[in-house]
């Protein structure tokens, strides 16, 4: 491969890695190249697609893999018998089938021939997937120069979830139709699944739930019908907890049998009894909602921790508590489903984090160290940063419908006359403001802003003081470019 094709490969592959439009400068910091040949290479490669839109543009905003028309150019390319799979596309293709045929093996030569590629390559190969597989207690094993993961069924199906899950893009709620990773017609039923489950439970299923149960659904299907499984057991195994969830939540439970035996009679498929609790589990993990006026009753535990995370998140940010029973009601929610994802182990993704991390990191950060005190506080298994990424969206919402109040002093030349119109201004233009005190220059070396919890002052005049709190100098008519200013002083201490 010529080095330009090896820089056009590095240019896809970042951009895979890229749920949203990324600019012309970012990629060419990251790739160490000029702007002039990002714009020269995205040119190359769009001209080798019939469309010409392999990557596209968005005026203001840069550059976007589209996956689904990439993923069409490399079948075609390779039907013409040359290979384009870049070395992660490589990566997580052999992992995905031995993933799928676990716990049979797969012979080296058979990834040597489908990605043109010598066994040096697949043997490189092979120590990185062990290292990517790590994290979900799963083992990579060579016997005879054939390839196999062996490992718990539940940890390969999170495996396959979290491979197929990072290929779908936030705009979309479709697997694209790439033949070689995804069998249409079990995708398909998969699918219509969550169309029969939402009719049953007269609801809806938001993103990412949908999506953790089709994948959920799909592997499952394509599991049974390839690989060699032995994981049914009876209800008489569950234990008494998993017991009392059933009986807490039967009618999801049963509906879980209804699946079951939709697939069963689709697939003419033997099915272990275990499958229905496992989907079972992903539906009590998922956030439903329902157009039912039914009260939900939640658990003494889920108010708990729900109370444990507003308390935890509003301290570090130095927010007042006072409210928070907005919150509390549409947190509560996402919590009761996000503590059953814990205890089961299951994964969920969240293409919203990047953004997340560059709109709310403060809130993110505090997230987050409240995640790890809820895990040591109520012993549960780690919550990941992708569920702390769901939970800093009802901070971000409630702190963004209910500024923090500001407290805020005024001050001029007498303390009076105009101050007191410039109070009434002030009080208008900024209801979270509160106008503490008004005094007179004078006044100010004597005047403990710290004891009075003052975090603004407004000022007609310009006092040199040796005093910590912002000061901002308006006149006292109040125009609209003094209330911009303010304004942009009340955002940087929020």
């Amino acid at each position: 491969m010529s080095a330009s094709e090896k820089r056009k490969q590095s240019l896809i592959t970042y951009l895979m890695k890229k749920k949203q439009y990324v600019a012309a400068h970012e990629i060419s910091k990251s790739l160490d190249i000029s702007n002039k040949t990002v714009y020269r290479m995205i040119n190359e490669i769009n001209d080798g697609s019939p469309q010409k839109n392999i990557i596209v543009s968005q005026y203001g905003k840069g550059y976007l893999l589209n996956y689904s028309e990439y993923i069409k150019h490399r079948i075609a390319s390779k039907a013409e018998g040359e290979s384009i799979y870049t070395p992660l596309e490589r990566r997580n293709a052999i992992t995905k089938t031995l993933l799928f045929k676990s716990p049979r093996s797969v012979s080296i030569m058979t990834f040597c021939e489908t990605f043109y590629v010598s066994e040096s390559v697949i043997n490189s190969d092979e120590k990185i997937i062990a290292d990517m597989l790590k994290p979900f207690h799963l083992e990579v094993v060579r016997v005879n120069r054939k390839i196999s993961v062996i490992g718990n069924e539940n940890d390969i199906r999170n495996a396959i979830a979290q491979l197929l899950l990072n290929e779908i893009p936030l705009e979309t709620n479709e697997f694209y139709a790439n033949e070689e990773a995804i069998n249409q017609e079990y995708m398909s039923f998969a699918m219509k699944q969550i169309d029969y489950i939402e009719q049953a439970q007269n609801s809806s299923i938001p993103y990412p739930y949908n999506l953790n149960i089709t994948s959920h659904l799909y592997i499952m299907i394509k599991r049974l019908m390839q690989g060699d499984i032995n994981i049914g057991y009876s209800i008489d195994q569950y234990s008494i907890n998993d017991q009392q969830l059933i009986k807490a939540n039967n009618e999801l439970y049963e509906l879980s049998q209804k699946i079951i035996d939709h697939i069963r009679f689709r697939f003419s498929i033997q099915i272990p009894n275990s499958e229905v609790f496992y989907l079972f589990q992903y539906l009590i993990s998922s956030r439903i909602d329902s157009n039912c006026v039914e009260e939900i009753r939640y658990s003494p535990l889920v108010f708990e921790v729900t109370h444990f995370y507003i308390s935890q998140v509003l301290q570090k940010l130095d927010v007042q508590t006072t409210g928070s029973e907005e919150i509390l009601k549409d947190m509560i929610k996402h919590i009761q489903p996000m503590l059953n994802r814990i205890n089961h182990h299951i994964q969920i993704k969240n293409h919203l984090l990047e953004e997340i991390e560059q709109e709310y990191g403060d809130i993110l950060a505090a997230v987050i160290d409240a995640s790890t005190e809820v895990e040591r506080t109520f012993d549960f298994n780690p919550i990941s940063k992708e569920e702390s990424g769901f939970i800093t969206l009802y901070f971000a919402k409630y702190l963004e419908t209910n500024p923090r109040r500001m407290n805020a002093l005024i001050m001029c030349t007498t303390g009076i006359g105009t101050s007191e119109l410039l109070r009434t201004k002030v009080t208008k233009a900024f209801p979270e403001v509160e106008i503490i005190d008004v005094i007179s220059t004078r006044m100010l070396e004597n005047y403990d802003t710290r004891d009075n919890n003052i975090d603004l002052i407004i000022t007609t005049v310009h006092v040199d003081s040796h005093s910590n709190t912002p000061q901002i100098l308006v006149s006292a008519l109040f125009t609209e470019n003094d209330q911009e200013r303010v304004r942009s002083v009340i955002r940087s201490l929020v």
